[in-house]
Order: structure tokens, then C-alpha cells, then sequence
């Protein structure tokens, strides 16, 4: 009979449980058994309450031993009491998702950074560096003239923008190949110095042709 009236709640898988923790033999027993008894066995909540309404109603059905029936100020007292517990598990399941879903925004925003810097940092090992050197190097005294061979597009702000046919007047060389110059307009920079030739070198070579022009025409 005690089996028949487990299967009826769907209880018969803990049988065993209810007879030896809380000495049920037969269904009658489920009469003496109370709220405190059933969670004191640490059941799962719906189980809980399920193993909780039966024995209410084998001591309802069968005059509950000694224990007189409920009133109905308990009745609605124990289910307040159930109603709140069940709120309180549902905001703890909602807390704990919460908490999950928090945890996991975290973790991939944290990756997002992690792959950002990982890329700044590719990009930054594969642009070329253009580093003007800080240090003045040798210079004639007022500098001398150059002229742009080729266009340069200057790739930081220390550097300086050439255009093809431009003369630049060089103000200071480095040993690295950077030139520091000033454009007509006034614009200042560096640049590297093999997007120019210096004009003294072609005065130098149009110097040495002149002689000769000359000294053949005096013959």
C-alpha cells in the first residue's frame, strides 16, 4: 500500500529513503510525519513538497493519528510560507545566472582587449620606421641647397614633404641619411637624403666646364 501510494506522486524512487530515514512501514505512517521531518531529509524542492502535500493528505484521509487537523489559518500560514520559499529559490537561480552571464561578459571583453593589443601590436612591427634622429649632426656653417629628385610623403610629424623640382635649403645631416631642411615656403623637417642631390655638386661640375669652353675659344 505504501508503494502504491508513492507511485501516485511519483515518489516510489525514494521509498527507500522514506522508510529509512524517516521509519515509514506502511501508508498510515505518513500520518505522523511533518514539514520539519520531509526537509530535514534534504530532498530536492519539488519532491519536497510533493512528499509534504501526501502526508498531509494520508493524515487529512485517515484522522492523522492524534494530530488534529489543520486550521485554516495554518493552512494559509504554510502556504505563505511555501509561496515565499519558492520566490526566494527562483531569485537565487536568477542571481545565479546573472553572476554567469557577468562572468562571461568579463571574460570576453577581456579577450576583445587581449586580441586588440595583440593586433596593435602587429601593426605597429610591420609599418617601417621613420625615425628622425634627435641628435644635430655636421653642418656647413648657413647649410647648403639640395634638390628634390623624388616625391616623399612625410610619415611622421617631424618630417617633411618633398615634391619633385623643389630646392630645399639643408640645415643640418645625419650619419643615418636623414637631412633637416627648410622648403621656400618655410616649411621645416627631415627627409631622406636620397630624395635629393645637393646643388653644390652640380655648381662644382658646371665650374670645371667652364675653363675649358673658355680657354678654347681664346686659341
Amino acid at each position: 500500500e505504501l508503494a502504491e501510494l508513492l507511485r501516485s506522486a511519483n515518489l516510489l524512487p525514494i521509498m527507500g529513503r522514506v522508510r529509512g530515514e524517516l521509519g515509514v512501514e506502511c501508508a498510515d505512517d505518513l500520518g505522523f510525519v511533518d514539514d520539519g521531518m520531509v526537509r530535514g531529509m534534504g530532498l530536492p524542492p519539488v519532491q519536497e513538497r510533493k512528499l509534504s502535500a501526501l502526508a498531509q493528505r494520508v493524515k487529512r484521509d485517515r484522522g492523522g493519528g492524534d494530530a488534529p487537523p489543520p486550521s485554516e489559518a495554518e493552512r494559509v500560514a504554510r502556504e505563505q510560507a511555501e509561496k515565499a520559499r519558492t520566490l526566494l529559490e527562483e531569485r537565487e537561480e536568477r542571481l545565479r545566472r546573472r553572476r554567469l552571464e557577468d562572468q562571461e561578459r568579463e571574460m570576453a571583453l577581456r579577450e576583445k582587449e587581449l586580441e586588440q593589443r595583440e593586433q596593435q601590436q602587429q601593426q605597429q612591427q610591420r609599418q617601417p620606421q621613420h625615425i628622425a634622429p634627435p641628435a644635430p649632426a655636421t653642418a656647413g656653417k648657413g647649410g647648403s641647397m639640395a634638390g628634390v629628385l623624388h616625391d616623399y610623403a612625410a610619415q611622421a610629424d617631424h618630417e617633411m614633404s618633398l615634391r619633385e623640382g623643389q630646392t630645399v635649403h639643408v640645415t643640418r645631416k645625419h650619419p643615418s641619411g636623414w637631412w633637416e631642411g627648410t622648403l621656400p615656403d618655410g616649411t621645416m623637417g627631415w627627409f631622406p637624403s636620397t630624395f635629393v642631390r645637393a646643388l653644390e655638386e652640380e655648381m662644382e661640375d658646371s665650374s670645371q666646364v667652364q675653363p675649358l669652353g673658355g680657354g678654347g675659344g681664346g686659341g
